[in-house]
This record gives structure tokens, C-alpha cells and sequence, in this order.
């Protein structure tokens, strides 16, 4: 048998150029549960991608939180897994039926397995030989996880994971199947009995760093036994994933007689995919696709405590538990919102780009991220699924934002490629872009919607925005289509109101959506503003740092007939896939995104436009008062000419003049020793106005000098 396993073939060479997607999903599409692991990194030599000094597993361990338990076959999740890290090699978790016998050469394991097979007959199943030159032979059963049980052979079962073949070894070598069609065979009897009567050679494991405190060790482990009985696994199996679960990660560990209670109430369920079923004779490469019946099942859904509501993970949507017991048949004698309550339920919800679809052990407050053993958060980020093209042919796209903003567009770029590579770090400005009506502004943000995924961008007006609603802070990109200006009070009123959603802090927004509790979600969304009026657009102070402002001077006469029929005819024809490539493969080494963006010629046009007489009369009111360090609307109002006096002094102008107060450089001081706020100066409760420049506490004693002045 040895000698036959040295004929291993390359999965390249069966596949062609390797596609670790791809063989991802067609592992998930035979039954197995997979992971994203580290990989080696060509530009550290045989290095890891984790880049940690001393690395115990290069290109071996998990990059989830939570390794093997966040192990799926779900294919929206493995698709966002291996676009955010399309060199992540793959892991296979092992138990629910699924045991690999881990062949190490390095350790005399080739010379165990042929004393084994010497005297019991050879050992014929589905195999892979590892990267490092030993094997990993897989078989269907239940048994422990006990280790290195013999000189060189370790026993992978529940709780743990196998590299998978097509990944890729620190030494450079894949991973490959020996045999792509031999099926997965039963455990052997004798080596079933050798294994139970084995000692672990590693001796006991010490416990894991995730541990589940009293209050949650229930609800932790009949999850992982619920979780096991959909998947197959039998109550023997479960009962060993439970046992070990139960000994290195619960502080104190359950009774053992509460941890078998466990395993027999959920193994009394049907599970909804038969172990028989999940491992076919044709091997994981065929592709098939092992589902329940039905369009909707129990995997489906996740009870959301805080609504008593169930989250429909395909559409990130709330059912009501009478929808839910009406699609989902009964889990035995119990209804299956019932059991979801038990089983499946999560504390929170979110929308957090680069999470998981279930985060563990943390919640998510106004101030970011807490840790809560036993406790999940549901994230209702969907990555995008388009599947890059050939960056090379990014050219159409890249001529027409070029032809548009000849001088802008490399700041463009780059902001949009962001969006792309992070869309969980916030950029800290907004992109306004600027031009007649008919120039393409929103053909430019089109394939860029597919390369962040279209659900993750959302367009609303300047009065959806400033409304109480606001579920579109869910976004990777914002677009707030046709700014203009409305009045000088709603004018300001938007620029106050967007600059939670254009820079951080805040960390975290509340999302308010109509017939659902607020729930917080991860501030992170890049906002993109359009507009065709200059002049008379959003308003923008001078020493705004929030905005990165491009200007056309182009018109649609500007454009041929043709032209947009032959640019959005090549975004059909893999031209949205080239413009992903393209963006993915931008270097953004020279771009931050929590700097002040460059200040543009038109940045400069519309705060000039935004300049209104009475700034410049103010202005000149200031000089004649010395530019005090504190000053009241009174004192402007005395020493103004009897016009500008009259402005100043009307209250149709009151909320005004704080922004042009503040574009001449003074701000309100609050009174905190005042329920109202206000200073009595001259026996008047009034408004105080201070120097921006001055550090606070100069502001405030700027304003108790002219109060203790005005009782002299």
C-alpha cells in the first residue's frame, strides 16, 4: 500500500491552475466542513502569512477566531472567506463522522502504519499526501480524539481539523489526493479497537484560551451537539466532541452526567443530512451539493433573542416563529422556533465587514467591541461574490474616470480600491463628485458596486439622510445623490448631520430601521456625494477636513451617441470582473485613509460660493472690536452698522449665524454650571461666543472675565 501512495497526483495537474475557491466549494459540496487557513508567504521566503516571529504551524493554522468551530459548508461564507484571502490554504474539520488518521514520516509514522498493515492487511481508503511528505487518511466513524496514539500516527476527531489537498505546504509542495476517486471507508474494526484501548502519547491537553464561564456552558455545548445532529454525527460522537468540548473549555467543566443528557436529547432528532449521505464513494471532487430538502431549512435561521425573531440567513431578514414552524418541520416533539431558542440563538446582530457570519464571545456597545464568553453576535454583512478578471483589461473604466477628472482621478482610484481591499477600515472623508448632469458620474461608481457587492451600497437623497430612519449606514458605499441646496438652514443642517457618517468617531452608529429595535453596527461606510451644482451645492467651511471635492468641466455633448452603450455593453462583458482585478491588485501603500484629503481648486470654488456678504461684515465688525478673545451677539450687533445690526439681531437668522461665527472663527462655550447653557452677561442670559484657537479652558476663562467684566 505504501508503494501505491507514492503515486500521488497533483491536484494542478487535474485541475489546472489551482483555485483554492473553487476547491473550497466543491469540499463543502461533498459534505465536509471547511476552514480558511494560513498560508505561506513568498514574500518571506518559506515564511507564514500570519507573519508572527516563531510560528509552531506555518501555513497550517486557522485564520478564524475560533478555528475548527467555525468550520461551515456554507457556500456565501466560503466565498467571502477566500475573497478576503484568496491564498488561504483550506482545513477539513474532522468528527460528525468524519475521522483522519494523520501518517507523520517525520516521527517513523510511515513505519507504525506498515506494522499495522502487516499484521492486519492494508488499509484501503480515501488519502492525501501532505505537503511535508506523510499522509492523512480519512475514514467514516466515531471515535475520540486521542492523539498520537502509536510512534508517528495522531488521530484527527472532534474538535480538530486536517489541512486539505490543493493547499499549499511551508516547504512549497501541495497537498494532494493519492486516489481523487477511492471513497471514504468505514474505520476499520481492528484499528477501531486499537485506538479505543491506546493511550495518548501527547498526555492531557492543556485548556484552550477561549474557555465558556458557568451561566453559558449549557447553551455552549447542546449549540455544538445541535450543530453535530444536523451534520450526521451520531450520539456516540457527539458524546465525544461534548466530553472534550466539556474538559479543556468550560470553567468548571458540566457534571459528566449533564454532558451525556446533552448528547441524548439532541441525538434523538433526525439529522437533517445522514452521515451515509455525506460521504459518497465519488470523493469530495465531484462537486455534489448535499442539501436537505426543501428551499428552507433548520440551518437556515438563527433565533435573535433580543426581537424573540429569527434571522433567515440567505436574506438577513426577521420571520416571525409561526413562519418559521410553517417552512420548517417539527425537530421531533419540538417546533422548530422552539428549538432555535435552544439551540441557535444569537444575543445580538450587526453589520460588521471582515467578521464572521456568527462572532463568538464578543458584543458589540456604542463604544466598539466587548468580550462576553458564551455569548454571539450575528453579522449581517454579505461579502461580494463577483470573481476577479484580468486587471490588464481594466482600460475602458480607467479612460473614462480619467476623462472625466483628468487631475482627481488617481485620488478617486484610490479611494474606491480601498472600499475594496478594506471595507472594514473607515475612510475618513467623503468623495464629492462634480459636473453637469450626463457625464457618467454614476457609470464611474457602476462595476465598483459589484466589486464591493451591490447589496453593500446603498443611494439615498439629502432629505432620506437628514430623516430619522437610517438603515443605509449598512454600506460599504453611501451615495447621496443630487446635493443641492435647499435653503441656508437645511444647507448646514446636512453638513452637521454627515459628519457621523463621513468620519469616525463615532466608532459604532446606531442603525434605526422601521418595525425593528436600533441595533449597533460598525461605523465603516464610505460615503460618495453627487452633485451638478456648484454654486448653489452643499456647503463646505475652509477648514473642512472631511471632503475631497472633484470638478468636470465636461458636458454630455462631450460624448458620442455611442458611448455608453459600447462602456456599459464591456461592463457586462467581464468589464465589472476587470475593474475588481484591478482595484484589488491597486497599491495603496501611499493612500491613508485617516488623513485630511488634499484640498482641491473646486474645494476652494464652492467654499468662496458658500461665502455670503454677511461674513465679510462680520468680519470687519470683529477688527473693530480688536478681535476679542470673547464676544456676545449683543456687542457685534452695538458696533455693526444699523443694517447689519438689524441681521444680526433677527431671529429668522438664528441658526445662521453660529456657522458664520465659527467660518470667522469663534465658537459657543457652554455654561455647565446653567441648566440652560447660557452666561448672564450685563444682567442678559445670553450665548458667549470664544476664540476657536484658544485651548478650552482659555475659552472659558476668556468668557468669566467678560461676565465679571459686564457687572463692573
Amino acid at each position: 500500500m505504501i508503494a501505491t501512495r507514492e503515486t500521488a497526483t497533483d491536484v494542478t495537474a487535474l485541475t489546472g491552475e489551482m483555485d483554492l475557491l473553487e476547491e473550497a466549494l466543491q469540499l463543502a459540496g461533498s459534505g465536509f466542513r471547511v476552514l480558511p487557513l494560513h498560508s505561506p508567504d513568498p514574500a518571506h521566503a518559506s515564511g507564514c502569512s500570519c507573519h508572527r516571529s516563531g510560528c509552531e504551524s506555518p501555513a497550517k493554522h486557522p485564520r478564524t477566531k475560533h478555528g475548527a468551530m467555525d468550520a461551515i459548508a456554507d457556500d456565501k461564507e466560503i466565498r467571502r472567506w477566500w475573497t478576503m484571502w484568496p491564498t488561504a490554504n483550506i482545513g477539513i474539520a474532522t468528527g460528525g463522522g468524519l475521522v483522519v488518521l494523520d501518517v507523520d514520516p517525520r516521527h517513523d509514522g510511515d513505519s507504525s502504519l506498515e506494522e499495522l498493515e502487516n499484521e492486519h492487511g492494508e488499509i484501503v481508503t480515501r488519502t492525501v499526501r501532505t505537503g511535508g511528505g506523510g499522509l492523512h487518511l480519512y475514514f467514516q466513524g466515531d471515535l475520540p480524539a486521542r492523539g498520537a496514539f502509536r510512534q508517528g500516527l495522531d488521530l484527527k476527531a472532534a474538535g480538530g481539523y486536517v489541512v486539505a489537498a490543493g493547499s499549499r505546504h511551508a516547504s512549497g509542495q501541495r497537498y494532494t489526493w493519492v486516489d481523487p476517486g477511492e471513497g471514504i471507508r468505514v474505520v476499520p474494526e481492528w484499528l477501531h479497537k486499537i485506538i479505543n484501548t491506546s493511550k495518548s502519547q501527547n498526555g492531557p491537553r492543556g485548556p484552550l484560551p477561549d474557555t465558556i464561564q458557568e451561566g453559558g456552558r449549557n447553551n455552549a455545548l447542546a449549540s455544538l451537539a445541535g450543530t453535530m445532529r444536523r451534520r450526521g454525527a451520531s450520539e456516540a460522537s457527539i458524546l465525544a466532541a461534548l466530553e472534550s468540548e466539556n474538559a479543556t473549555r468550560c470553567v468548571p467543566p458540566l457534571p459528566v452526567d449533564e454532558v451525556k443528557a446533552i448528547a441524548a436529547s439532541v441525538a434523538r432528532y433526525d439529522p437533517a443530512v445522514p452521515v451515509a449521505e455525506l460521504f459518497n464513494r465519488n470523493g469530495p471532487s465531484t462537486g455534489k451539493k448535499v442539501k436537505a430538502a426543501g428551499g428552507v431549512t433548520l440551518d437556515d435561521f438563527y433565533a435573535y433573542m433580543p426581537e424573540h425573531k429569527y434571522i433567515f440567513t440567505p436574506a438577513r431578514e426577521l420571520w416571525p416563529a409561526a413562519s418559521v414552524n410553517a417552512r420548517v418541520p417539527p425537530q421531533g416533539e419540538v417546533k422548530a422556533a422552539a428549538w432555535l431558542d435552544k439551540h441557535q440563538a444569537v444575543e445580538q446582530m450587526t453589520w460588521a465587514p471582515g467578521e464572521p457570519l456568527l462572532i463568538q464571545d464578543r458584543l458589540v456597545s456604542h463604544g466598539g467591541w466587548i468580550d462576553r464568553a458564551g455569548c454571539a453576535c450575528f453579522n449581517l454583512y454579505r461579502a461580494p461574490t463577483i470573481k476577479p478578471g484580468d486587471a490588464d483589461k481594466a482600460g475602458p473604466w480607467l479612460d473614462h474616470v480619467h476623462r472625466i477628472y483628468p487631475t482627481e482621478a488617481e485620488h478617486i482610484i484610490a479611494w474606491l480600491a480601498h472600499r475594496r481591499q478594506r471595507p472594514d477600515e473607515k475612510p475618513n472623508h467623503a468623495i464629492v463628485l462634480g459636473g453637469l448632469q450626463g457625464i457618467g458620474k454614476d457609470t464611474l461608481i457602476e462595476p465598483v458596486k459589484h466589486a464591493v457587492g451591490p447589496w453593500n451600497c446603498q443611494e439615498v437623497s439629502p432629505a432620506h439622510l437628514i430623516g430619522r430612519f437610517n438603515g443605509f449606514v449598512k454600506s460599504v458605499i453611501l451615495r447621496v445623490s443630487e446635493a443641492r441646496d435647499l435653503g441656508d438652514v437645511d444647507r448646514f443642517s446636512f453638513y452637521d448631520h454627515m459628519k457621523a457618517y463621513t468620519a469616525s468617531p463615532p466608532d459604532v452608529l446606531r442603525c434605526d430601521e422601521k418595525n425593528i429595535r436600533e441595533y449597533s453596527v460598525l461605523n465603516v461606510c464610505g460615503v460618495v456625494i453627487t452633485t451638478n451644482h456648484k454654486a448653489d451645492g452643499i456647503y463646505l467651511p475652509a477648514d473642512d477636513r472631511r471632503h475631497y471635492v472633484a470638478w468636470s468641466e465636461l458636458t454630455k455633448d462631450d460624448f458620442k451617441a455611442d458611448y455608453w452603450r459600447r462602456l456599459y455593453g464591456w461592463y457586462g462583458d467581464d468589464g465589472s470582473r476587470h475593474v475588481t482585478a484591478y482595484l484589488d491588485q491597486y497599491d495603496l501603500s501611499d493612500f491613508d485613509p485617516k488623513e485630511p484629503p488634499p484640498k482641491t481648486t473646486a474645494f476652494w470654488d464652492i467654499v468662496d460660493a458658500n461665502r455670503a456678504p454677511e461674513d465679510a461684515e462680520l468680519a470687519d465688525v470683529i477688527d473693530k472690536l480688536m478681535n476679542p478673545r470673547a464676544v456676545t451677539l449683543r456687542e457685534l450687533a452695538k458696533q455693526a452698522d444699523q443694517t447689519f445690526g438689524e441681521w444680526l439681531q433677527d431671529r429668522k437668522n438664528s441658526r445662521k449665524i453660529p456657522h458664520r461665527l465659527e467660518a470667522a472663527g469663534y465658537v459657543p462655550v457652554r455654561n455647565d454650571a446653567a441648566k440652560s447653557g447660557l452666561w448672564v452677561v450685563r444682567g442678559k442670559r445670553q450665548v458667549v461666543y470664544a476664540q476657536r484657537e484658544l485651548p478650552v479652558r482659555d475659552r472659558i476663562e476668556a468668557v468669566t472675565r467678560l461676565v465679571e467684566g459686564s457687572r463692573s
